[in-house]
């Protein structure tokens, strides 16, 4: 680079500085802003015109800023409580093979894994599940505090 073109350049750098230095004078002169306090009322040649200030609060109101701890976060975090997780219902150790409904009696047949079978009644119970309701080719006990409506298989 030579120094004629290095003297081209310094000039265009100043053109450009100039430039930006007049167009912001320019804008505040046509866009002035007012910081002054604002334009007091008309009034009577008797009255006296006041521009009311708002009072400054006392510093004791600012205390609260010098004794907060400024690592902890502006709010308390919202606690969150989840639902416990639902839990399946338990599995039965038996199966329903039948159902007998009539008019003065109700009563399931129950077979355990070991192959016998219970006859067993609304409210009474089989391997801790109590019998709530006999349907025809179903039934609902209660276990755990899950109701579960057991069909007979059909062979």
């Amino acid at each position: 680079m030579t120094v004629k073109s290095k003297k081209r350049l310094l000039d265009l750098a100043n053109v450009a500085l100039l430039a930006a230095i007049g167009l912001t004078v320019g804008s505040l002169w046509l866009w002035p802003v007012d910081i002054s306090s604002p334009a007091p009322t008309k009034t009577n040649a008797n009255q006296i015109a006041t521009v009311q200030t708002p009072q400054a609060k006392p510093l004791s109101d600012y205390s609260i800023i010098h004794e907060r701890d400024w690592r902890r976060p502006l709010q308390d975090a919202k606690v969150v409580v989840k639902a416990p997780p639902k839990k399946d219902p338990p599995k039965l150790k038996f199966t329903l093979v039948g159902t007998v409904l009539e008019p003065d009696f109700q009563y399931g047949f129950f077979r355990n894994k070991g192959g016998q079978t219970r006859i067993v009644r609304v409210g009474q119970t089989v391997d801790g599940a109590v019998v709530v309701e006999i349907k025809p080719d179903s039934a609902v006990v209660k276990k755990d505090g899950f109701e579960i409506e057991m069909e007979v298989k059909k062979k």
